[in-house]
């Protein structure tokens, strides 16, 4: 009976802890974003403007991007431009998650479509159906942009499966934006949002960053054999 031979089967190798990892960096870092006082966030103006954001929006991509580039260094990344990039395109994600939300919800004809009523200076008018549209667009155009960017130097993320899923679960879990919109209490909606988004997110770019054969890393495949990362 022949034997499997670990060192054949990179893609199956998925460590469970990495995907845990990165879930709570998303989860923690996200809702350390959502109860940062606005009076600090002013003071990332100048990088902000990096990024077409203000102060207040552009640190839960710097947050984001921090704790990603932790998880990538202790896994063993010492290419110190992979792990600046990180920090980088996440913060360029979330400005386009950012402004993707501003503009379809600002849609004075989209608005229109689902509520006669809807006038472009009045945005609590707009109906649900155009809050979960902003959600939904926001979370993938988010998620696109991080994958493509984290794949320059994770060479899993490049496979299409791993666009696909990611881009759908975090356009999913930008549904989460409509408490916020709806006007409900800011910092609970946002946390919500914030947390539950990159957490989502994290967990689907986690089982590629898994695949990834890291230096000095070991775990069991899914045969049960244990294999050198």
């Amino acid at each position: 009976m022949s034997q499997h031979n670990p060192a054949r089967l990179p893609d199956q190798s998925i460590n469970l802890t990495v995907i845990a990892l990165m879930v709570l960096a998303g989860a923690a870092s996200g809702a350390a974003s959502a109860i940062f006082p606005d009076s600090f966030a002013k003071v990332l103006n100048p990088v902000s403007k990096l990024f077409m954001l203000d102060g207040s929006a552009v640190h839960p991509g710097l947050f984001y991007g921090s704790a990603i580039a932790l998880i990538l260094g202790w896994l063993g990344e010492r290419r110190i431009w992979a792990l600046v990039l990180t920090v980088i395109v996440v913060s360029i994600a979330w400005s386009a998650a950012v402004n993707a939300a501003i503009k379809v919800y600002d849609i004075k004809d989209l608005r229109t479509l689902y509520d006669a009523n809807a006038s472009r200076s009045a945005g609590s008018d707009a109906t649900a159906a155009v809050k979960l549209l902003t959600g939904f667009v926001a979370g993938i155009v988010g998620a696109f942009v991080m994958v493509a960017g984290l794949a320059i130097s994770i060479p899993p993320l490049r496979k299409g499966a791993a666009w696909a899923a990611t881009t759908l679960v975090g356009g999913v879990a930008g549904l989460l934006i409509y408490p916020f919109l709806a006007g409900w209490n800011e910092t609970a909606a946002l946390i919500l949002l914030f947390a539950v988004w990159q957490a989502s997110v994290g967990a689907s770019i986690g089982i590629w960053v898994a695949r990834r054969r890291w230096p000095g890393r070991t775990w069991p495949n899914r045969l049960g054999e244990t294999t050198s990362a």
